[in-house]
Protein backbone atom coordinates (compact mmCIF):
# COMPACT_ATOMS: atom_id res chain seq x y z
CA UNK A 1 0.00 0.00 0.00
CA UNK A 2 1.55 3.71 -0.53
CA UNK A 3 1.94 6.59 1.14
CA UNK A 4 -1.51 8.10 -0.98
CA UNK A 5 -3.41 5.20 -0.38
CA UNK A 6 -2.80 5.38 3.40
CA UNK A 7 -6.00 7.23 4.96
CA UNK A 8 -7.70 5.46 7.34
CA UNK A 9 -11.20 5.18 5.85
CA UNK A 10 -14.31 3.82 7.01
CA UNK A 11 -13.58 0.19 5.97
CA UNK A 12 -10.06 0.57 8.01
CA UNK A 13 -11.82 0.94 11.03
CA UNK A 14 -14.16 -1.31 10.49
CA UNK A 15 -11.63 -3.93 9.92
CA UNK A 16 -9.14 -2.73 12.55
CA UNK A 17 -12.34 -2.86 15.36
CA UNK A 18 -13.62 -5.96 14.03
CA UNK A 19 -10.07 -7.42 15.27
CA UNK A 20 -11.20 -7.12 18.34
CA UNK A 21 -14.05 -10.00 18.38
CA UNK A 22 -10.98 -12.48 18.67
CA UNK A 23 -9.84 -9.60 22.41
CA UNK A 24 -13.26 -9.40 23.78
CA UNK A 25 -15.70 -12.57 22.25
CA UNK A 26 -12.80 -15.56 22.77
CA UNK A 27 -12.23 -15.15 25.96
CA UNK A 28 -15.86 -14.19 26.66
CA UNK A 29 -17.16 -17.66 25.36
CA UNK A 30 -14.10 -19.80 27.18
CA UNK A 31 -14.67 -17.27 30.35
CA UNK A 32 -17.88 -18.62 30.15
CA UNK A 33 -18.55 -22.06 29.65
CA UNK A 34 -15.18 -23.75 29.33
CA UNK A 35 -14.90 -24.51 32.92
CA UNK A 36 -17.98 -25.84 32.57
CA UNK A 37 -17.60 -28.48 29.14
CA UNK A 38 -14.65 -29.99 31.14
CA UNK A 39 -16.23 -30.51 34.47
CA UNK A 40 -19.48 -31.58 32.67
CA UNK A 41 -17.91 -33.79 29.17
CA UNK A 42 -14.51 -34.08 29.33
CA UNK A 43 -14.14 -36.16 32.90
CA UNK A 44 -11.84 -33.42 34.44
CA UNK A 45 -11.90 -32.65 37.91
CA UNK A 46 -12.32 -29.14 38.95
CA UNK A 47 -8.85 -29.10 40.12
CA UNK A 48 -7.52 -30.03 36.42
CA UNK A 49 -9.62 -27.65 35.24
CA UNK A 50 -8.33 -25.50 37.09
CA UNK A 51 -4.49 -26.06 36.93
CA UNK A 52 -5.10 -25.75 32.93
CA UNK A 53 -6.42 -22.75 33.52
CA UNK A 54 -3.71 -21.57 36.06
CA UNK A 55 -0.71 -22.78 33.78
CA UNK A 56 -1.83 -20.83 31.47
CA UNK A 57 -2.64 -17.80 32.89
CA UNK A 58 1.46 -18.03 34.16
CA UNK A 59 2.39 -18.35 30.72
CA UNK A 60 0.84 -15.39 29.65
CA UNK A 61 3.47 -13.74 31.88
CA UNK A 62 6.02 -15.16 29.71
CA UNK A 63 4.56 -14.93 26.59
CA UNK A 64 3.31 -10.96 26.38
CA UNK A 65 6.72 -9.56 27.15
CA UNK A 66 8.47 -12.23 24.89
CA UNK A 67 5.77 -11.35 21.86
CA UNK A 68 6.48 -7.51 22.44
CA UNK A 69 10.22 -8.53 21.80
CA UNK A 70 9.94 -10.17 19.15
CA UNK A 71 7.49 -8.26 17.12
CA UNK A 72 9.69 -5.08 17.78
CA UNK A 73 12.89 -7.12 16.35
CA UNK A 74 11.30 -8.96 13.37
CA UNK A 75 11.41 -6.42 10.97
CA UNK A 76 15.25 -7.52 10.82
CA UNK A 77 14.20 -10.87 9.10
CA UNK A 78 13.06 -11.08 5.59
CA UNK A 79 9.48 -11.94 6.86
CA UNK A 80 9.11 -8.84 8.45
CA UNK A 81 10.51 -6.62 5.92
CA UNK A 82 8.12 -8.41 3.36
CA UNK A 83 4.77 -9.06 5.33
CA UNK A 84 5.17 -6.43 8.05
CA UNK A 85 7.08 -6.89 11.71
CA UNK A 86 3.30 -6.79 13.36
CA UNK A 87 0.78 -7.81 10.44
CA UNK A 88 3.36 -10.86 10.07
CA UNK A 89 1.86 -12.55 12.91
CA UNK A 90 -1.81 -11.92 12.40
CA UNK A 91 -1.29 -13.44 8.90
CA UNK A 92 -0.11 -16.77 10.34
CA UNK A 93 -2.79 -16.50 13.00
CA UNK A 94 -5.35 -17.10 10.52
CA UNK A 95 -5.07 -20.60 10.28
CA UNK A 96 -4.34 -21.01 13.71
CA UNK A 97 -7.55 -20.22 14.62
CA UNK A 98 -8.77 -23.96 13.68
CA UNK A 99 -7.45 -24.43 17.82
CA UNK A 100 -10.60 -22.56 19.01
CA UNK A 101 -12.84 -25.28 17.80
CA UNK A 102 -10.53 -27.87 19.10
CA UNK A 103 -11.17 -26.73 22.68
CA UNK A 104 -14.42 -28.02 22.33
CA UNK A 105 -14.42 -31.69 21.73
CA UNK A 106 -15.60 -33.47 24.52
CA UNK A 107 -14.19 -36.88 25.84
CA UNK A 108 -9.98 -36.32 25.25
CA UNK A 109 -7.62 -36.53 27.95
CA UNK A 110 -6.11 -34.17 30.92
CA UNK A 111 -3.06 -33.53 28.72
CA UNK A 112 -5.46 -32.95 25.25
CA UNK A 113 -7.16 -30.16 26.91
CA UNK A 114 -3.60 -28.69 28.34
CA UNK A 115 -1.93 -28.75 25.24
CA UNK A 116 -4.81 -27.37 23.40
CA UNK A 117 -5.28 -24.32 26.10
CA UNK A 118 -1.70 -23.52 26.08
CA UNK A 119 -1.45 -23.37 22.51
CA UNK A 120 -4.79 -21.23 21.94
CA UNK A 121 -2.38 -18.82 24.52
CA UNK A 122 -0.28 -18.99 22.87
CA UNK A 123 -1.89 -17.90 19.06
CA UNK A 124 -4.11 -15.33 21.09
CA UNK A 125 -1.11 -13.50 22.77
CA UNK A 126 0.19 -14.03 19.06
CA UNK A 127 -2.43 -11.59 17.87
CA UNK A 128 -3.21 -9.14 20.67
CA UNK A 129 -0.08 -7.88 20.90
CA UNK A 130 0.80 -6.63 17.13
CA UNK A 131 -3.26 -5.87 17.20
CA UNK A 132 -2.69 -3.55 19.87
CA UNK A 133 0.46 -1.67 18.42
CA UNK A 134 -1.15 -0.90 15.00
CA UNK A 135 -2.99 2.24 15.49
CA UNK A 136 0.47 3.92 16.30
CA UNK A 137 1.85 1.86 13.20
CA UNK A 138 -0.77 3.01 11.03
CA UNK A 139 -1.00 6.90 11.80
CA UNK A 140 0.42 9.56 13.35
CA UNK A 141 -2.87 11.45 14.18
CA UNK A 142 -4.11 11.34 17.20
CA UNK A 143 -7.95 11.86 15.72
CA UNK A 144 -7.51 9.01 13.45
CA UNK A 145 -6.20 6.90 16.29
CA UNK A 146 -9.05 7.63 18.18
CA UNK A 147 -11.05 6.64 15.36
CA UNK A 148 -9.80 3.12 15.41
CA UNK A 149 -9.88 2.63 19.59
CA UNK A 150 -13.42 3.39 19.01
CA UNK A 151 -14.31 1.13 16.56
CA UNK A 152 -11.92 -1.40 18.87
CA UNK A 153 -14.51 -0.35 21.92
CA UNK A 154 -17.60 -0.64 19.38
CA UNK A 155 -16.61 -3.70 18.59
CA UNK A 156 -15.60 -5.30 22.04
CA UNK A 157 -19.63 -4.45 22.77
CA UNK A 158 -20.55 -7.01 19.29
CA UNK A 159 -18.31 -9.52 20.79
CA UNK A 160 -19.86 -9.52 24.16
CA UNK A 161 -23.34 -9.96 22.25
CA UNK A 162 -22.12 -12.91 20.14
CA UNK A 163 -20.45 -14.61 23.09
CA UNK A 164 -23.76 -15.06 24.59
CA UNK A 165 -26.28 -15.06 21.26
CA UNK A 166 -24.23 -17.70 19.90
CA UNK A 167 -24.56 -20.47 22.78
CA UNK A 168 -27.72 -19.28 23.63
CA UNK A 169 -29.23 -20.37 20.00
CA UNK A 170 -27.19 -23.72 20.23
CA UNK A 171 -28.56 -24.64 23.40
CA UNK A 172 -31.93 -23.57 22.44
CA UNK A 173 -31.68 -26.44 19.44
CA UNK A 174 -29.17 -29.02 20.81
CA UNK A 175 -29.82 -28.38 24.88
CA UNK A 176 -26.88 -27.93 27.60
CA UNK A 177 -26.81 -31.47 28.17
CA UNK A 178 -25.33 -32.17 25.26
CA UNK A 179 -21.60 -31.48 24.19
CA UNK A 180 -22.47 -30.61 20.18
CA UNK A 181 -23.63 -26.85 21.01
CA UNK A 182 -20.33 -26.27 22.49
CA UNK A 183 -18.33 -27.63 19.56
CA UNK A 184 -20.58 -25.68 16.92
CA UNK A 185 -20.08 -22.48 18.92
CA UNK A 186 -15.94 -22.95 19.06
CA UNK A 187 -16.55 -23.46 15.24
CA UNK A 188 -18.53 -20.67 14.37
CA UNK A 189 -16.99 -18.34 16.72
CA UNK A 190 -13.10 -19.61 14.48
CA UNK A 191 -15.19 -19.09 11.31
CA UNK A 192 -15.78 -15.35 12.70
CA UNK A 193 -12.26 -14.71 13.98
CA UNK A 194 -10.69 -16.39 10.67
CA UNK A 195 -12.34 -13.78 8.94
CA UNK A 196 -12.19 -10.85 10.89
CA UNK A 197 -8.03 -11.55 10.52
CA UNK A 198 -8.35 -11.52 7.00
CA UNK A 199 -10.52 -8.04 6.99
CA UNK A 200 -7.65 -6.65 9.40
CA UNK A 201 -4.69 -7.80 7.52
CA UNK A 202 -5.73 -6.84 3.92
CA UNK A 203 -7.20 -3.11 6.00
CA UNK A 204 -4.08 -2.25 7.95
CA UNK A 205 -0.22 -1.03 7.51
CA UNK A 206 2.52 -0.39 9.05
CA UNK A 207 5.46 2.32 8.86
CA UNK A 208 8.51 2.01 6.98
CA UNK A 209 11.26 0.37 8.66
CA UNK A 210 13.59 3.05 8.96
CA UNK A 211 10.70 4.82 10.98
CA UNK A 212 11.39 2.06 13.69
CA UNK A 213 14.64 1.07 13.91
CA UNK A 214 14.95 2.69 16.86
CA UNK A 215 11.98 1.85 18.96
CA UNK A 216 13.47 -1.96 19.05
CA UNK A 217 14.13 -3.46 21.92
CA UNK A 218 17.81 -5.13 22.44
CA UNK A 219 16.54 -7.83 24.85
CA UNK A 220 13.86 -9.90 26.36
CA UNK A 221 14.57 -7.99 29.83
CA UNK A 222 13.92 -4.82 28.36
CA UNK A 223 10.93 -6.21 26.66
CA UNK A 224 9.81 -7.37 29.92
CA UNK A 225 10.86 -4.03 31.75
CA UNK A 226 8.38 -1.94 29.19
CA UNK A 227 5.42 -3.79 31.30
CA UNK A 228 5.96 -1.76 33.82
CA UNK A 229 7.75 1.37 32.73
Amino acid sequence: MTEENRRIKAITRFSYGSGNLIGSGALAISGAWLLYFYTTFCGLTVFQATVIFSIATYLDVILNPLMGFITDNFYQTKLGRRFGRRRFFILIAIPCMIIYPLLWVNGMSFWYYLSTYIIFEVVYTMIMIPYNTLPVEMTKDFNQRTYLTGSKAMFGKVANFLAAAIPGIYFYYFNKDSATPFFLTGLTYAIIMITSLIMLYFNSWERPTDDVVDESTHGFMEGFNKLFT
